[in-house]
């Protein structure tokens, strides 16, 4: 949830979030994401093969790496290496993320661990 979708939740007065419930999706989000916000969502499009990077985090720790790409070929190396390890997961739900590399989001979407 969203910490708008808990503002709206906390303002209707109907459906107050209990704090226990708030803590316990802090810590799965913690289990979920690196703690270090080194995290990339690179995705390629198929049609075209071009693939678009942007940097998630607070800190923008490698603002040179974003960007678009004409193909998976012209990414750095190791976003490459990461890349195809998460190739290789299935694309059904769940998906599970490979320690210091990443998660398969979906077919063309991905989340890369700069680590």
């Amino acid at each position: 949830m969203s910490v708008w979708g808990v503002v709206s939740t906390m303002s209707s007065q109907s459906n107050v979030v209990p704090i226990q419930a708030l803590e316990e999706m802090e810590r799965i989000v913690d289990n979920l994401l690196p703690h270090d916000d080194n995290i990339y969502r690179v995705v390629v499009y198929p049609n075209t093969k071009s693939v678009l990077v942007s940097c998630f985090g607070m800190e923008g720790v490698d603002v040179a790496v974003e960007g678009a790409y004409d193909s998976v070929d012209e990414l750095p190396e190791w976003i490459q290496r990461k890349l195809s390890v998460l190739n290789m997961l299935k694309v059904k739900p769940p998906m599970q993320a490979v320690s210091d590399v990443g998660r398969r989001i979906d077919e063309d979407t991905f989340w890369v661990y700069r680590s």
